[in-house]
């Protein structure tokens, strides 16, 4: 908001007024702020969109202004596109009510790129309905996909505001409804909790990412759906690894097996993370026999079973744990041999995991004697860490670094040592 201030000549408490509603936008601010942030339009129409008969406040009830969603209908999985032309109707809470508003993709996916987020777009909220007669879980499933787009362009610090600003306006909802309407809203909280803890492990945050994974999982409870359990059981496991706990991991991760359907993603997500787990514990032949359970419900996979979770399995994602777990048991050859193939085979949508990945490639030839080696897939995993702003890159590359200390005179990884530091200290000071 203060940065958008500085922009438009207006200080962040006058905007913030306006985003309440408290105050009228006046025509000339509308098009300052759609200039500054280059939405081509968009909010100067939007403004010209408001009645100047109406009071300043805008939450009066119309058809997508919700004081209560004692209509929200149930609603099945929505994969929603995820490209940057056309609209996205955006939930905003206005004042204690929700308000529905049609903006560009483009501009959305922009303004949250430059660390504006949703409050800028908050501030010229109208009540405008949606042309395509979806449901309020429909809009809501649709701005979780775009958010999790944002999160693979820009990283998760600049989508973790809006990502809790939806679940703050899911939250008010809920206060409303019961039975099944309480559940559907329960299910599309609980996609929100996990990608909002999901963000936070990946900013390397792993007690903030543990606090809203609990919170999640109590939500996924009040959904009613154990299928939605069982996945958010395999998350904890999996954060549960990022922290070294494996008997953690694989006591969360043999729960999440036992509820979870057979042949489904989320039976293999909850086995690779439990086969890490058991490998953290030096179980070899545990990890290898839920390696195989994975495997087995990756050939058998019911691609029609109607979940969203898991989405992003494949035999890739398979094989660079399998990997990871070599090389936490002493086969760090096989390892980096292992996470270099697989990653090979990523799209540009994996660009922040490969650099997770390569650095765990790092550290496997650093572990191996092969210090040059190490030392040139570690910058190539600091440039994609750099890039996209992933903690869990930057953390892994502390260990590479760590297990190169004994070749530091090298100049390769020297480079890459320095390059570290510099990159470590920026993020520090950001």
């Amino acid at each position: 908001m203060a940065d958008l201030g500085r922009q438009v000549h207006c200080s962040p408490s006058h905007l913030a007024r306006m985003e309440r509603a408290e105050r009228p936008v006046p025509a000339a601010l509308a098009a300052a702020c759609d200039k500054a942030l280059d939405a081509e339009g968009s909010l100067v129409r939007l403004h010209g969109m408001v009645d100047p008969s109406l009071p300043a406040h805008v939450s009066s009830p119309a058809e997508y202004v919700v004081n209560h969603v004692a209509g929200v209908v149930q609603a099945g999985p929505l994969q929603a596109p995820l490209m940057e032309d056309g609209d996205i109707t955006v939930p905003v809470l206005i004042d204690g009510s929700v308000i529905y508003v049609q903006v560009p993709r483009r501009q959305l996916l922009r303004g949250i790129g430059a660390g504006l987020g949703m409050a800028a777009f908050g501030a010229f909220a109208t009540q405008s309905a949606s042309a395509s007669g979806a449901t309020p879980i429909e809009h809501f499933r649709t701005m979780r996909a775009t958010l999790a787009d944002s999160d693979n362009l820009f990283g998760p610090a600049r989508v973790i505001s809006a990502v809790r600003e939806q679940l703050d306006i899911i939250q008010q909802l809920r206060s409303g409804v019961r039975g099944r309407d309480l559940q559907n809203l329960a299910v599309v909280q609980t996609e929100f909790g996990d990608l909002l803890s999901w963000l936070h492990q990946d900013l390397g945050d792993h007690q903030a990412s543990l606090f809203w994974i609990d919170r999640t999982l109590e939500w996924s409870y009040v959904a009613a759906d154990p299928h939605a359990t069982a996945f958010i059981l395999a998350r904890k496991a999996q954060l549960a690894c990022d922290m070294n706990d494996g008997a953690t991991a694989a006591g969360v991760a043999d729960v999440a097996l036992r509820m979870a359907r057979p042949s489904s993603r989320v039976q293999a997500v909850a086995a690779i993370h439990g086969a890490h787990g058991l490998a953290l514990v030096g179980d070899k032949a545990g990890s290898a026999r839920n390696y195989d359970i994975a495997r087995a419900a990756l050939a058998d996979l019911q691609t029609d079973d109607g979940s969203p979770y898991g989405m992003f399995l494949n035999t890739s994602y398979l094989q660079v744990h399998e990997a990871r777990s070599h090389d936490v048991l002493g086969d760090h050859q096989l390892a980096a041999a292992e996470i270099d193939a697989a990653v090979g085979t990523f799209g540009s949508s994996w660009r922040r995991d490969a650099g997770v990945y390569l650095a765990r490639a790092a550290t496997a030839h650093a572990r191996a004697g092969d210090a040059d080696q190490a030392a040139a897939v570690a910058l190539r995993a600091l440039s994609i860490g750099a890039e996209t702003g992933s903690g869990r890159a930057l953390s892994e590359l502390a260990d590479t670094d760590r297990v190169l200390g004994r070749w530091a005179t090298q100049p390769e990884v020297r480079q890459f040592h320095d390059a570290l530091i510099t990159y470590g200290g920026h993020t520090h000071g950001a």
